[in-house]
Formats: C-alpha cells, sequence, structure tokens
C-alpha cells in the first residue's frame, strides 16, 4: 500500500467510502446523519479540495483500489496568539479490512510531511468520545486531550 495525493479519478471511491464513514458516525451520533444529497455536496467540496495548495487530500491505494482517504487543510486562528497557523485534520478513513495494520499511520505521516512542507507545527482534529477505537488511534500517535467541544440541542 502507498499514499499519495488524491486526484479526480480517486473521487468517486472516496465518495463511497466517506459514505459508510458518515453512517458509522450516525449511529454513534444522529447530528451525523447525511442528507439526501450529502455525497453529491461531499463530492462538490473534495472537487475543490484537490487543487487548494492549502488542503491535503491524500488517498491509501492498495491493488489500484482506494482503501482509504485522509482530509487535512490549513486552518488560522485569528491573530492574537503567537502561533496562528495549523494543520487541522477532517478525517482519516481506512475501509475496514485495512484497519489495525499501521495503515491509519501512513495517512497520518502523509499529513505530517504536508504539514511540515506548509511550515505548520501543530496537527489538530476532532473525535466523538464515544468512537472509542478512533481515540485509542490517535493516542497511539501521540496525540492529546486539548479542547473540549461543547453542544446543546434547543
Amino acid at each position: 500500500m502507498y499514499v499519495t495525493r488524491a486526484n479526480k479519478t480517486h473521487i468517486p471511491q472516496i465518495v463511497t467510502i466517506w459514505i459508510d464513514f458518515m453512517d458509522y458516525h450516525s449511529v454513534i451520533d444522529p447530528f451525523f446523519k447525511r442528507s439526501d444529497d450529502g455525497h453529491i455536496n461531499f463530492q462538490k467540496y473534495i472537487e475543490s479540495i484537490i487543487p487548494n495548495d492549502d488542503a491535503f487530500l491524500g488517498v491509501a491505494i492498495e491493488a489500484d483500489r482506494v482503501v482509504g482517504y485522509v482530509l487535512a487543510q490549513k486552518t488560522v486562528y485569528p491573530p492574537v496568539f503567537v502561533n496562528t497557523d495549523f494543520c487541522m485534520i477532517n478525517d482519516i478513513v481506512l475501509l475496514p479490512e485495512f484497519r489495525n495494520q499501521g495503515k491509519g499511520k501512513m495517512l497520518f505521516d502523509a499529513v505530517v510531511d504536508w504539514s511540515r512542507k506548509k511550515g505548520l507545527d501543530r496537527i489538530q482534529l476532532q473525535v466523538l468520545p464515544e468512537n472509542t477505537p478512533a481515540l485509542r488511534f490517535y493516542e497511539k500517535l501521540g496525540f492529546k486531550q486539548h479542547l473540549l467541544t461543547l453542544s446543546i440541542n434547543i
């Protein structure tokens, strides 16, 4: 398996993986239920990400098949901090049969390389507290809890 920057030919497979990814998360938290046209909007979104120099969409390829992807972006805090720029990982996803084999770390390492080239020295992400496999994966990579996101339905 290898990781490379995504191109337009990878989009249909990425979208298929994203659908399963979102359906998994909607079981944990109904907030993540996909809209009927969610996959179409996601496709448009990643089409705009591919040429964006401040974003990274990487794909894990095995036997000419996309088996996972990572989506990360340069993000900027307001100019009230010394370090305002950082990398935000939106998604790291592998098909279930490719998990727990070190392949997720390959996707993460690609983000680290991209971040360093962009001059970013901090990577952040959000994860559902109930998604214990993802939490274990991120903790194994060295992530530590930093901020808590709170929400309320009104």
